[in-house]
């Protein structure tokens, strides 16, 4: 398996072995891959990377092969029958999939950094917030936060705070 043609002789033969009564599924790709890695390991060692992918529309299996120590990438793609997948019409996109997870990511990031902007929270929650996560060297004398210390609290295109706001805000806290 040291040229291209003796890997993709491998590949063909590793899918071909593996493909249940002359189809691919996922499970044939993931048997035919644990043999071509296996082969390679056993040849070059550790850091050959396979993977595969199942192309109905072109009824073929897609072979990647990595060695990056010698920045070798191949992929090949191995002739076979592969079924279509059932499409449900009231199924959403892969692209509406993306965008509802990248809401969700969004509603996550936000739960987790304090200083994300949030129509619901208020400037005087988003600073306590900002505060209970700072350090006490972050805090003057009086036991106010440091205006520096709460903008670096805030994400990414929030409205900085003033020492004046800083001030206003701080004056109205609840008692603790």
């Amino acid at each position: 398996m040291k040229t291209n043609e003796q890997i993709e002789k491998a590949i063909r033969e590793a899918v071909e072995a593996n493909l249940e009564e002359g189809k691919a599924t996922a499970e044939t790709i993931t048997a035919a891959c644990a043999a071509i890695q296996e082969k390679a390991t056993a040849k070059f060692g550790a850091g050959v990377y396979v993977t595969g992918k199942l192309n109905a529309d072109e009824q073929c299996v897609l072979i990647h092969y990595k060695r990056p120590s010698i920045r070798q990438r191949l992929t090949f793609a191995v002739p076979a029958s592969v079924d279509k997948p059932e499409h449900d019409p009231d199924a959403p996109s892969q692209a509406e999939l993306r965008r509802r997870q990248r809401s969700v990511d969004a509603q996550d990031d936000d739960d987790s950094d304090p200083g994300a902007p949030q129509d619901e929270r208020t400037r005087l929650e988003i600073m306590l917030d900002i505060a209970d996560t700072l350090n006490e060297d972050k805090f003057t004398g009086d036991g106010r936060p440091h205006v520096d210390a709460l903008n670096d609290g805030l994400a990414e295109g929030a409205e900085p705070f003033t020492a004046a706001e800083r001030d206003a805000l701080w004056a109205e806290r609840p008692a603790v």
